[in-house]
């Protein structure tokens, strides 16, 4: 008799060890290389399908199965398995396409890493390729220095270098190296945009605040999924489910609720980051501005002037021919010398309506 906690008989996923010598063999080492493991059915699925991402990094999708419930508790127990929600179910989201559009990934590599674009998208893979293929083509076309990867990730505010120190060439010319672990800030972002004219650093400052506590929020979040989904845990709660239908209330989080929860942390994130950078432009701005104005000559001139009035005043003269010290016949000669240095400089600067001969 079949133990009840023995549910390997209802699992639909096939073992790693399956794949292993199509990994080495028939999979090629280069980004984007495909191999069809099972043909798939005109209009229906495209089958299982082994892709070559990035980092030697790969994964099997299979678009033709229909995971059981056995295969989603499963999954749990197996980060290196994920079933999207709708996977084997859903249709392409592309119009006319009939296709299912959300695959089962039975392996990936690198689980730690983002979920692949043909997991996140909804369109079958032969969609998916397309829409890679025309991104391609016109990224090439602005920048022929871009790398040709196939498996696009969807462009981002903010993202991190690889392992290696990249160089980079500006307009001008000059290069610039950056650090493995630099992040880069490539441009504003849905939902933000850059200071100028009735937007600068005081708005922005709003903004920038609201953005830091919802990333701070969706962290906290994240952080406190996480911590209850450890391995030993999971397996537990796919034990007690099989045996419990209530137990399915204290599962632990998904894989697809993590990634959600991460992707809004991350774009949060991405926004305060971006703000910040336009606080400190519109800042420096201002001081700039503020800069300029106290240099100016003529104001400066005037100011001089002024000082040196001041200077060679008595103090006999500053209390006044009653002694009452009255200051405003000072003043009046303050701002006339002010002023007459002010027309002094004026009378320096060539008369447009003249005429010279």
């Amino acid at each position: 008799m079949v133990s009840p906690l023995d549910f390997s008989s209802h699992i639909q996923i096939p073992p790693l060890e399956e794949f292993l010598v199509d990994v080495d063999h028939k999979l090629g080492r280069a980004n984007g290389n495909i191999y069809h493991r099972h043909t798939g059915v005109p209009g229906v699925h495209d089958g299982q399908i082994m892709v070559r991402l990035k980092k030697k990094r790969f994964v099997i999708l299979d678009y033709g199965l229909q995971p059981s419930d056995a295969d989603l508790q499963y999954a749990l127990t197996n980060p290196h398995i994920k079933i999207p929600k709708g996977a084997g179910k859903e249709s392409c989201k592309t119009p006319e396409c009939p296709k299912v559009g959300v695959p089962v990934c039975i392996y990936d590599s690198e689980p730690n890493e983002t979920d692949s674009l043909y997991l996140r998208t909804g369109l079958c893979f032969s969609c998916q390729r397309n829409l890679n293929e025309k991104r391609r083509t016109e990224r090439k076309r602005t920048n022929p220095r871009l790398s040709t990867e196939d498996d696009l990730e969807e462009p981002s505010m903010i993202y991190a270098m690889g392992p290696s120190p990249k160089k980079f060439r500006y307009k001008n010319g000059s290069m610039v190296e950056l650090a493995s672990d630099a992040i880069i800030v490539n441009g504003a972002i849905e939902g933000t945009r850059h200071y100028g004219e009735g937007y600068g650093f005081q708005e922005i400052g709003g903004d920038l605040l609201h953005c830091s506590r919802e990333a701070l929020i969706e962290t906290e979040r994240l952080i406190e999924a996480v911590s209850s989904g450890a391995a030993s845990a999971a397996v537990a709660a796919v034990h007690g489910a099989l045996l419990d239908d209530s137990a399915h209330d204290s599962l632990p989080p998904g894989d697809e609720e993590i990634n959600s929860i991460y992707h809004k942390a991350f774009n949060s994130l991405s926004k305060s980051i971006f703000l910040l950078t336009q606080w400190k432009a519109s800042w420096d701005a201002a001081i700039e501005a503020a800069h300029e104005t106290v240099a100016d000559p003529s104001l400066a001139d005037a100011v001089a002037s002024a000082a040196a009035v001041a200077a060679a005043t008595t103090v006999p003269d500053m209390m006044g021919d009653n002694g009452s010290g009255d200051p405003s016949s000072n003043m009046a000669t303050l701002l006339m010398a002010a002023n007459d240095e002010r027309q002094d400089h004026d009378d320096d600067e060539e008369d447009p309506t003249l005429e010279y001969v």
